[in-house]
């Protein structure tokens, strides 16, 4: 960074990067980044789709969460990229890691530990210690622990009390039919502050499956939930709003279809 660029906050609150454009070229702005750092999403040990490693690393580089939480890590594949995308934004975020049984091998630890907190227990039960160690409440949290549909839905309700308004929620195998539906009951519990983005990666892959309804289970995709505090209680004032602006459009139509209409007839009377 030169001394054009300076830190300040963002409409949301958070800390972002600013540059003055008056002083910088804006491309030179826009390559401030370590390319450097993508090449985790080649020796990453995760269990991840090449989209599901680049939409991850995007995620977190371009939102800058402050405070991650991870339920699920085995291996610690996804926490490295995360980590990483952190590294290469400069970022001062922070990574509390939960697993009953992790297997993060000492060389990924090595490269995540400067900003992770390991918190070995079941989910949920254990999310409240994870929440006492962060430094507030949690922008970003990554579900990808149990498959069935109760083990999702009973992750994603023990984090919900702790996510910040305007936290990601990110779900990994949401392509699979108990997780989708464990997702769809969750946000189906929350209509007043949860929105659903849905899927935001399609590859995904095919493997043997115990269901004669559906003989091939379906795994892999990221699907994506905002949590947003007074979501509901905006709507009616949001569909009155969004009302409003549509009969302006088409008022301002049709006065624009009547002032041609005039200037036609002002020329063909001369």
């Amino acid at each position: 960074m030169t001394d054009s660029n300076y830190k300040a906050s963002g409409p949301d609150g958070t800390t972002i990067n600013v540059v003055d454009v008056s002083k910088e070229d804006l491309d030179a702005f826009g390559r401030d980044i370590d390319f450097e750092a993508l090449d985790v999403m080649r020796t990453a040990p995760a269990m991840l789709t090449g989209a599901e490693r680049l939409m991850l690393f995007n995620l977190i580089y371009c939102l800058r969460p402050q405070e991650y939480i991870e339920v699920g890590i085995r291996f610690g594949g996804a926490s490295l990229i995360v980590s990483k995308a952190m590294d290469a934004s400069n970022s001062k975020g922070r990574l509390y890691l939960v697993d009953a049984s992790p297997e993060v091998a000492q060389e990924t630890w090595r490269q995540i530990e400067h900003r992770s907190e390991l918190i070995e227990g079941w989910s949920p039960g254990v999310l409240a210690d994870a929440a006492k160690k962060a430094r507030a409440p949690f922008d970003f949290a990554f579900i990808d622990a149990g498959h069935q549909m109760k083990a999702v839905l009973r992750d994603s309700v023990g984090v919900f009390p702790f996510l910040a308004d305007g936290a990601y929620l990110l779900f990994h195998d949401a392509y699979r039919t108990d997780v989708r539906e464990g997702i769809d009951r969750f946000v189906a519990m929350h209509p007043a502050s949860l929105v659903d983005i849905g899927m935001v990666t399609r590859q995904f892959t095919h493997g043997p499956d115990e269901n004669p309804e559906d003989p091939k289970q379906r795994s892999c995709g990221f699907r994506l939930v905002q949590y947003r505090k007074h979501h509901g209680l905006r709507r009616p004032v949001v569909w009155l709003a969004g009302f409003y602006h549509r009969v302006l459009f088409v008022l301002g139509r049709l006065l624009d279809f009547f002032r041609r209409a005039a200037t036609r007839m002002s020329g063909n009377s001369r």
